[in-house]
């Protein structure tokens, strides 16, 4: 709570700062968007329990249960997405700009997620009818597995932009650098499951019949946090005879971990993208 408060008081002080070089300064209004990659996954996991049993059909017959105990684990990443902004900012300084600025960025859960499973029984007069087993756990690749989800940034960035003097002033690029900091919000809409079949039978050397297992295991992560951000980069502006310009430009941006449900996630991100500034002085 001291951090957030701590960044909207900076963030105060910055319009502040702005308004009062405003007078002295050039104002605009700048639209920018464009290609965005998400650099960090993430880990989700799920489980259940079933009572099952294997009926001995030869020398003594009876029933044995037994509980059998499964869960999985499933790591995901994202795709590529994009990010779209606006921003308001005035010159505070000879070269310097001072911005406050609103963006948002999705990104896709890359579909097909790697997901390992494993089947526990509890009883060592039972095993697993597949060849994959050993100390009666084993790894359940052949279940069907689906995932889907994204992930949404909205992030309040203060920033600082440096333009450099070409010493040419009928030059009309305008190579620029700089960076700030902000709140952001970062939320997951995720949801996972597996689906299969296993079968059990005695381990003892008589016959008896199996039992068939239905295994569904499911997780949803649908969580949202507030966490600090920080971006930097740079770019190159090509400047309009209205006073406006066109620029492209590279950001990083980046976050401290965000607490999605028992995931933590980095919304680290690298951006490419295309930008407007239209002045309203």
């Amino acid at each position: 709570m001291k951090l957030k408060t701590a960044l909207i008081t900076g963030a105060a002080s910055a319009a502040l700062l702005a308004s009062s070089g405003a007078v002295a300064g050039d104002h605009y209004i700048g639209v920018f968007g464009g290609f965005a990659t998400f650099g960090d996954d993430f880990i989700a996991s799920a489980s259940g329990s079933t009572t099952s049993t294997v009926y001995h059909s030869v020398a003594f017959p009876h029933t044995h249960f037994f509980t059998a105990i499964y869960g999985a684990t499933f790591e995901e990443d994202f795709e590529s997405g994009w990010v779209v902004g606006a921003s308001i900012g005035t010159s505070i300084a000879p070269q310097v700009r001072g911005e406050l600025e609103v963006a948002y960025r999705t990104f896709d859960i890359n579909e097909g997620a790697k997901a390992d499973a494993g089947l526990y029984l509890n009883s060592s007069k039972v095993k697993y009818s597949s060849a994959k087993y050993s100390n009666q756990e084993t790894v359940l690749a052949d279940f069907d597995v689906s995932s889907a989800g994204d992930i949404n940034i909205w992030s309040f960035m203060t920033n600082l932009w440096y333009d450099f003097d070409m010493g040419n002033n009928s030059s009309a690029i305008q190579p620029f650098v700089g960076g700030g900091f902000g709140l952001a919000r970062m939320s997951m809409n995720y949801s996972a499951s597996m689906a299969g079949t296993f079968t059990a039978t005695s381990v003892l050397p008589w016959s008896a019949s199996g039992s068939t297992i239905p295994v569904t295991m499911a997780t949803n992560n649908n969580n949202d946090d507030w966490v600090f951000a920080y971006q930097f980069g740079g770019g190159a502006a090509y400047v309009l005879g209205n006073g406006s310009s066109i620029s492209a430009q590279y950001r990083y941006f980046g976050t401290t971990d965000a607490q999605l449900g028992l995931s933590e996630v980095s919304g680290e991100s690298h951006n490419l993208m295309i930008g407007f500034n239209f002045p309203i002085n």
